[in-house]
């Protein structure tokens, strides 16, 4: 790892608020600053992590049976019901200056469709 890189990753240290954390703006860790080539650093083995993932969906499904051999569905389904922003994992490539430890997209928001079936 070369010192040019080390400095890089101790200037971008900034603790945030839980306020601030934003797409862009995510907190990040100089864990590379103590350790020389060639040794073990202090981190676990799993340290590098996106942001949580909180997604509900929702369906309802009516039927309607006209006769005894027809029938019609309707169908409503919501996908990310409450509309909570997914952001993706930040940048792991660390030869990647401009997008090492940024968040740059994210899941689809709220979706919703309507369907129906008719049966005979």
């Amino acid at each position: 790892m070369s010192a040019s890189l080390t400095v890089l990753l101790a200037a971008q240290a900034i603790p945030l608020l839980a306020g601030e954390r934003t797409q862009l703006r995510q907190p990040q860790r100089a864990f590379a600053l103590s350790t020389t080539p060639g040794t073990f650093g202090t981190a676990n083995r799993h340290f590098f992590h996106g942001p949580g993932f909180n997604n509900t969906d929702f369906g309802i499904l009516k039927r309607t049976v006209l006769r005894e051999q027809i029938a019609f569905d309707l169908l409503i389904e919501f996908f990310n019901i409450f509309n909570h922003a997914q952001f993706m994992n930040p940048g792991g490539n660390i030869n990647d200056n401009g997008s090492f430890g940024i968040v740059t997209n994210a899941q689809p928001p709220r979706i919703g469709q309507i369907s129906a079936k008719f049966y005979w």
